[in-house]
């Protein structure tokens, strides 16, 4: 039996290992994006720099001030030259630091479930979650920008809190206490993932009270980390540089009572999305399966919450999420790094809130329902994901499949814009004119470096500063 379970979780790890091997492999052929080059300078990059210039962003643009000054002291344009993987690797080490944050969490939070610490189940867990993120949609803008990947940094702090609430709460850990506090303040400074933060740890911390009934003062002790969390959204919210930020996209937002009929539009919209996505909704199906079925074998606790308030604050909490963005926008439209932070956070409550549904439905109709009853449960999902992997046309679009046939694509991609830059920083001229009509310049998985035909344009101003040139043109020809 123990060499089984070896056997099964080293299976597991090469599942998982050849799952995110492929994504990994084309972020780190990702060049700089637009504000790679607006936002960067050199000074910018020593320790006293990063620090007055996260400043003076607060002051002047917005108030994520923890994550910039961490992006500008580790900007990967200081040791970026044509045809190198400093892009790359700068966001492909993120994008590992979260595919170890999703299943350190599932790992953590397994424990309300498993009965006994079975290490296969969780791998299990965990490779359908990943599985169900990672194809839910993969934004460039998130895995091929490295400003916009702050966004899977907020992601990461977010899941690094709730390992952090779960331990503080169980164990009174006075050091897991202190780290929640400095961590959920810095994290926190991105509102949204504030939301999930905030009400993970209130949820948590009811739930102790409900069985403990702690005195008020060891109570008001728990709150203390929930007050820096709420200091760290405080922090953003009123920073000056929102203000005036919001007062250049005032033309674009809209009134907060309209913003909260454009959010449920939002939700429902996006929820449908991933319903529509036939991979997560095979996912949580077979999470559902799974957890009838290991409850049956006693390795999930017969324990469960009544499964329609695991939904309710699912949605509740995406809700939250997505409304602070939606004020700032003036049509339904999220942008993309919004839509991450939204679809991490639901497939995450959604795949609880299924796991929790199947110990249910087995706790109070397990009488009912045979053996045979599940094996066809189990049938008819294997028969539905082949008919899923027979719509060719679906399948060869899963980001996973463009993942891995694509990637020939993303490497001659990196090396005709290398191709560019080499021939911007060889030119003798100061006012560089490119000819990129015949080159690969925009690829179908990673945002490109938006220098446009128009010298004026911002991105062209910032890349010629970069380049230490007066202007600079690409012209791109008929798509």
């Amino acid at each position: 039996m123990i060499r089984k379970k070896k056997i099964a979780q080293i299976i597991l790890i090469v599942l998982i290992i050849l799952l995110v091997v492929p994504f990994l492999m084309n972020i780190l052929w990702a060049v700089p994006e637009s504000d790679d080059f607006t936002q960067y300078s050199l000074k910018s990059t020593t320790l006293a720099g990063a620090f007055n210039t996260a400043n003076n962003t607060y002051m002047k643009w917005n108030g994520c001030w923890s994550y910039n000054f961490v992006y500008y002291i580790f900007h990967p344009l200081k040791y970026y030259e044509p045809g190198s993987h400093s892009v790359g690797i700068a966001i492909g080490f993120q994008f590992i630091l979260l595919i170890i944050a999703v299943v350190g969490l599932v790992f953590c939070f397994a424990d309300h479930f498993l009965s006994v610490k079975d290490t296969a189940i969780k791998l299990l867990i965990s490779f359908i979650v990943l599985v169900m993120v990672l194809n839910s949609h993969i934004f460039g803008e998130i895995f091929g920008w490295y400003v916009g990947s702050k966004y899977m940094g907020a992601i990461i702090l977010e899941i690094v809190c709730l390992l952090l609430e779960k331990r503080y709460i169980k164990h009174n850990g006075l050091l897991a206490g202190v780290l929640l506090s400095i961590v959920g303040f810095m994290a926190c400074m991105i509102v949204n993932v504030a939301v999930p933060i905030g009400s993970i740890y209130l949820i948590l911390l009811y739930d102790r009270y409900r069985r403990e009934k702690p005195d008020p003062g060891r109570l008001f002790i728990y709150l203390i980390p929930f007050f820096f969390c709420v200091a760290g959204g405080l922090v953003y919210v009123l920073s000056p540089g929102n203000f005036i930020r919001q007062s250049r996209i005032d033309s674009t937002g809209m009134h907060p009572f309209r913003g909260l009929i454009y959010t449920a539009i939002d939700i429902g919209i996006y929820t449908a999305d991933l319903c529509f996505n036939y991979i997560v909704v095979f996912g949580l199906l077979a999470s559902l399966v799974l957890a009838v079925v290991l409850t049956r074998k006693k390795i999930f606790r017969e324990e469960y919450v009544q499964p329609v308030i695991p939904f309710l604050l699912s949605y509740a909490i995406s809700f939250l999420l997505v409304y602070p963005a939606a004020t700032g926008y003036g049509d339904i439209e999220l942008p993309n790094r919004i839509m991450f932070l939204l679809y991490v956070n639901l497939i995450l409550g959604l795949m609880y809130s299924f796991l929790n549904l199947g110990v249910f439905i087995e706790v109070r109709f397990g009488s009912r329902i045979s053996k045979r009853e599940i094996l066809y449960g189990v049938i008819l999902l294997l028969l539905g994901f082949y008919c899923t992997a027979g719509d060719r046309a679906y399948i060869a679009n899963t980001p996973y499949v463009r993942q891995v046939l694509d990637y020939k694509k993303t490497v001659e991609y990196n090396r005709a814009w290398a191709d560019v830059f080499t021939q911007i920083i060889e030119s003798d001229e100061e006012d560089v004119v490119i000819d990129g009509s015949k080159k690969y310049l925009k690829s179908g998985l990673l945002d490109y470096p938006c220098i446009e035909e128009d010298p004026e344009y911002y991105v062209n101003k910032a890349a010629s500063r970069f380049f230490g040139k007066n202007s600079i043109s690409v012209m791109y020809g008929d798509d």
